[in-house]
């Protein structure tokens, strides 16, 4: 087994069938979408009359990797039982790692009794909940006159609109890390299904109301990811939905998980997007430079600037790391 493999749960997980009961029974307002899942097209509803004003007050589809009738079965946070097309993609994602016995124990260490007295950790880095007001105009300025420095790390999501289904693949998008006053944020355009939702303004997690509908850009915080631990099968829950937007497959689903688009998707982008560690000043090398390059070949001429700019700040921290040695400085000539 490697150190650590990331999954989602199966249905019975989480509601539970027969006598057995799922982990949903146990918990209060089990798996609620952070802002990130919201701004990346989760599907957010209610089962009142009342208009939705909070992300208190939403309702979402979970993510399991169960099938039904060549369908993916998907949970509500009510904990209602659905299914839905291979290609949808508003369902949100709860994670779960699963660690080797060494890394298990090491990790545990740490733990604490927290939601709903169920022992919890935190562990990785994932950006979740948006920035209050006054430290979003204060990143949008800084941003804007080219100011923020990146840290080298990037997140990757799909900029599809969530109601595109078969006949559009993933267009997976990189998202720039950057550090401002000792913490780290990406900045993101929403994503909402517009053709699924009715036309709404929302009060996220710090009491920041949004147009879930407007242009804007907005900024998130990268921050611990929390999870619940189950010591017998050595593995950590998410305690919260953590994104959205992502296809499941293209095609019908019969439960071979492991031959899925979403299960690379976890493998090759969210897992080492979680557990990606920061890098000081002198280690910022060609390495970081090769990525921006290639992101910059890949993405569209309209999301250029942002990498472009962030390519001169990483250029310039190296050649000032790199002093005045003419040679070294070759390097960057072609750039």
């Amino acid at each position: 087994m490697k150190k650590i493999e990331i999954d989602i749960l199966e249905k019975e997980e989480l509601i539970g069938e027969g006598m057995r009961r799922g982990i949903m029974e146990y918990l209060d307002n089990p798996f609620r979408p952070t802002d990130l899942a919201i701004l990346t097209g989760a599907l957010i509803y209610s089962h009142t009359d009342s208009p939705i004003k909070s992300i208190k007050d939403v309702e979402c589809f979970l993510l399991t990797k169960s099938s039904l009738e060549n369908r993916v079965v998907v949970i509500e946070t009510n904990g209602s039982e659905n299914i839905c097309n291979p290609e949808y993609r508003p369902n949100v994602i709860v994670p779960v790692l699963e660690l080797s016995d060494n890394l298990f124990k090491k990790e545990t260490k740490s733990i604490k009794i927290g939601h709903n007295k169920f022992e919890t950790i935190k562990f990785g880095e994932y950006p979740q909940y948006i920035a209050d007001i006054v430290i979003q105009k204060s990143l949008e300025n800084k941003y804007r006159n080219k100011m923020l420095k990146p840290t080298g790390r990037t997140y990757t999501f799909d900029s599809k609109t969530p109601i595109n289904l078969e006949t559009y693949p993933n267009k997976l998008t990189k998202h720039i890390e950057y550090e401002f006053e000792g913490k780290k944020y990406i900045r993101i355009k929403k994503n909402v299904t517009k053709k699924l939702n009715k036309d709404f303004k929302i009060e996220l997690t710090n009491g920041y109301t949004v147009d879930l509908y407007s242009d804007e850009y907005l900024w998130v915080e990268v921050t611990p990811v929390e999870w619940l631990v189950n010591r017998h099968t050595n593995t950590l829950i998410s305690i919260n939905g953590l994104l959205s937007g992502i296809r499941f497959d293209n095609k019908n689903y019969e439960g071979d998980f492991e031959n899925t688009e979403f299960y690379n998707f976890l493998n090759k982008h969210m897992l080492p997007d979680m557990l990606q560690k920061l890098k000081t000043n002198k280690e910022i090398n060609e390495s970081d430079i090769t990525i921006f390059e290639a992101i910059i070949n890949e993405i569209s001429p309209e999301d250029r600037e942002e990498y472009v700019a962030a390519l001169k700040i990483l250029k310039n921290e190296i050649e000032s790391l790199q002093g005045k040695d003419s040679e070294k400085k070759l390097i960057w000539k072609r750039i």
